[in-house]
């Protein structure tokens, strides 16, 4: 005869070690993915430039991944002080606060001193005081009171920041004035002034009569006598005047310009003409005024800036000063003039040197 017994259930230990392996096997996992987050947000939270995969630069919450270029940039986006540094650094000229500045105008808008004259992509130019502002149109100037419609959109009020450069007063949006940290737009370089307060030789207000000729670097550079004002610019004598100089900055005294004909050159001391040629102003080969805001307003960012500064943006325009360079000063001037800011996408975008006085 058969003999019956009843069935047993399995042992549970078997399913127990199953689970116990499963489980160590996941915290392994866990531990490995955290290790690796904790490596590229510490380590390479400062060297997004040496993250070579896209994958591993996208992780990084400090840097993006550009795709034109195949290379991981540092996203400036993630800037928790975006109230400050971020707002002036883009697209913005380091020394006025103001974005895609440009000097004011030689035609009817946007020439008087008290303004703000930008150039805004997308938008054109853009004129702004403490009273109106307005957008320069193929009909119409549009230049209104700030308690009018300016007819300005929104993207390009964003985009040059005239709501933040003229600070409301008294909760009034019609009564602004300029907020701190930014400068209003110069005259054009060559252009002859006076300072209407706050002169830059001392002399007092409401008696100066100091000229100056606005220099290729935005300085203020002071017309010794009216002969040397004149070979610069004959119609010196009406100088346009800035109302208030303070904050301006005074640079070396001009000399007389050289003569293009030795045998007509003028003595600068007594007026003369003379058979002997003017001396040569020393010039040298110095970073262009806007290489670096122009660099900004191509969309490129203050890193890639500060990482080719050294090693090829400056370096292009300082190594045309090496006397080692057998050629004239013809020559090192077209040479200067012809350089290029390079760095990425961005070679040869924008002249990088300017050739100006000692």
């Amino acid at each position: 005869m058969y003999s019956f017994r009843p069935m047993q259930a399995p042992s549970s230990n078997g399913s127990s070690e199953l689970t116990i392996i499963f489980l160590f096997v996941l915290f392994l996992l866990i531990v490995s993915s955290a290790a690796t987050g904790i490596y590229f947000y510490t380590r390479e939270e400062t060297n997004c430039n040496k993250i070579e995969k896209s994958y591993d630069c996208k992780f990084n919450d400090n840097c993006k991944w550009n795709e034109d270029d195949s290379e991981c940039e540092y996203d400036t986006d993630t800037d928790s002080d975006s109230d400050t540094d971020s707002d002036t650094d883009s697209d913005t000229d380091s020394d006025t606060g103001v974005p895609y500045q440009i000097p004011l105008s030689t035609d009817n808008y946007c020439n008087d001193w008290g303004k703000i004259h930008q150039d805004v992509p997308g938008c054109g130019r853009i004129c702004s005081s403490e009273d109106k502002r307005g957008m320069k149109t193929a009909d119409d100037d549009n230049f209104v009171l700030w308690s009018r419609d300016a007819d300005i959109s929104s993207e390009c009020i964003t985009a040059s920041e005239i709501d933040k450069i003229w600070e409301v007063q008294s909760d009034s949006s019609s009564n602004r004035k300029l907020a701190d940290g930014y400068t209003l737009s110069n005259y054009p370089t060559g252009t002859s002034v006076k300072c209407g307060k706050n002169d830059l030789n001392g002399e007092a207000d409401g008696v100066s009569d100091s000229v100056y000729r606005v220099s290729e670097t935005g300085t203020l550079r002071h017309y010794p006598n009216g002969d040397i004002a004149t070979s610069w610019d004959p119609d010196w004598g009406s100088s346009k005047t800035i109302e208030d100089c303070k904050g301006l900055t005074l640079g070396d005294d001009m000399a007389m310009k050289p003569s293009s004909d030795p045998a007509t050159a003028t003595d600068p001391v007594t007026g003369t003409q003379s058979g002997v040629a003017v001396a040569e102003i020393p010039h040298h080969c110095v970073l262009h005024q806007d290489a670096k805001t122009n660099y900004l307003a191509s969309g490129s960012t203050e890193e890639r800036w500060n990482m080719f500064y050294d090693s090829s943006i400056l370096k292009s325009c300082t190594d045309k000063n090496n006397p080692a360079w057998d050629i004239d000063d013809d020559e090192r001037k077209e040479e200067c003039e012809n350089a290029k800011l390079t760095g990425g996408s961005l070679l040869g975008a924008f002249r990088n040197c300017q050739w100006e006085p000692m």
